[in-house]
């Protein structure tokens, strides 16, 4: 514990990187601003528009949705161009999409399929910037700093998670939810901005050739077997993966434990949110330190065995009422500081193993298979939650999360120690070799 304290306190390389804070400031802005849209928008549909449970569900399942879809072309469209100009332009997009929220309330026109359509559309230019974000990072730090800076990135996700539904909640109240949206909409203007400040030049990915559909495709193809050849990428895409689906059957009820089971307000349940987020800003915290003191691959191996374990407390809990929200709290907080920890240095070991023209597709491969398996679980654990019951859907999401830990752990991965280089990483071979693809450059798979 000591030597953690001492590698908290030391202080960060990253504070000189001036790209980099303009970055991180930028993506703070943008984080805060989305918490607000991301309460605002289901409050619009069920208070101003009245929306049914059904529609609410349509609402909620658009967010996922164009992963899985736009998400297939997503990476292979992002690691053609440069990314710093794909995250500019985006946000710029998601600002004006936003603002057509208060616009039409203004005008007495806003309806459910407007909202709808505004949320899928959010969707769409999501898996654009997150595509780009991933293989942006690298190009800002130094290997050494990746999960420094994927901390601090992530920290300030948590604290926005802690502190932007109260925010949201408030202003809500005084602004009404449109009126809110044209706040997130102009904070993703500014963090636009702060990201045009950013002097790092990037490599120039793009030929000008335009790919057909074939070649589309290959790249498509390219970037989902990275996912299978690489033997470090793999395990921790497969347990992320089973992670997902646990965390669907898990969350499908986990509102419903919470207000039925526990009798918590709606207050009560903001709290649980709240000290999840305390646990998730922690682990942000600690989640370098501990990498840098007990290697990179024992604290990824660890986590989805603590977080699974702790979410299966959520079970005991509904057999133990007198301790049930002692349980919950415990559980909230130590599994969120694993699971961040878990997911930091995940992240930051697959960027460094992931060769820079292969970022976008990797990222958006993994974003569209474990956004496919996070709705496949929701609909199973609502679905065993209605006919069994709440505890067997929250025990079956728990011990999906701790069984999709042996995938790491019968891996390479548990004895990394460091951040790996890509060239490092044998790959195995598949069938056919992979074609050489223009609009790509050299690509050397």
């Amino acid at each position: 514990m000591e030597s953690i304290r001492r590698a908290i306190g030391r202080r960060s390389r990253l504070w000189d990187n001036q790209d980099f804070l303009r970055f991180w400031i930028g993506e703070t802005i943008a984080n805060f601003g989305g918490q607000l849209g991301l309460i605002a928008l289901p409050i619009i549909a069920a208070v101003t528009l009245g929306a049914s449970p059904f529609e609410m569900g349509l609402l909620a399942a658009s967010a996922n949705f164009p992963r899985m879809v736009v998400g297939i072309f997503a990476g292979t469209w992002v690691d053609s161009r440069k990314r710093r100009p794909i995250m500019i332009n985006v946000n710029l997009l998601r600002a004006g999409t936003l603002m057509i929220i208060p616009f039409t309330s203004i005008f007495g026109i806003l309806t459910f399929p407007i909202l709808l359509a505004v949320s899928i559309t959010l969707g769409v230019l999501g898996i654009l910037f997150d595509s780009a974000w991933s293989a942006m990072v690298p190009n800002l730090v130094e290997r050494e700093d990746l999960a420094d800076a994927n901390g601090k990135l992530w920290a300030s996700m948590s604290l926005a998670q802690i502190m932007g539904p109260a925010i949201a909640g408030t202003m809500i109240a005084w602004l009404t939810g449109p009126n809110v949206l044209a706040f997130t909409a102009i904070a993703l203007v500014v963090s636009a901005w702060y990201m045009k400040q950013i002097q790092q030049p990037e490599a120039d990915v793009s030929t000008g050739f335009h790919a057909g559909p074939r070649e589309i495709l290959r790249n498509i193809r390219e970037g989902y077997a990275e996912l299978v050849r690489n033997p470090v990428v793999r395990p921790l895409t497969t347990t992320l993966v089973g992670i997902s689906f646990g965390s669907g059957v898990f969350g499908a009820v986990f509102v419903l434990f919470l207000t039925n089971e526990l009798m918590l307000s709606t207050r009560g349940v903001g709290a649980i949110f709240a000290v999840g987020g305390l646990g998730a800003l922690a682990g942000s915290m600690l989640a370098a330190p501990m990498a840098r003191r007990f290697g990179y691959g024992r604290i990824i191996a660890i986590g989805p065995f603590i977080q699974g374990s702790c979410n299966f407390l959520f079970t005991v809990a509904v057999f133990a009422e007198s301790i049930g929200v002692a349980l919950v709290a415990i559980g909230s907080f130590i599994g969120w500081i694993f699971l961040q920890a878990y997911d930091i240095n995940r992240f930051s070991l697959r960027q460094s193993v992931t060769r820079p023209n292969l970022m976008g597709r990797v990222a958006s491969s993994t974003m569209t298979l474990i956004a496919a398996a996070g709705m496949l679980g929701s609909l199973i654990g609502g679905t065993v939650g209605e006919i069994w019951g709440l505890a067997p859907a929250l025990a079956l999401g728990a011990l999906t999360q701790i069984a999709a830990g042996f995938l790491t752990l019968r891996s390479p991965v548990p004895a990394i120690i460091t951040l790996q280089q890509p060239e490092a990483i044998s790959v195995a071979p598949v069938r056919e070799p992979m074609p050489q693809v223009a609009v790509l450059g050299n690509d050397g798979a």
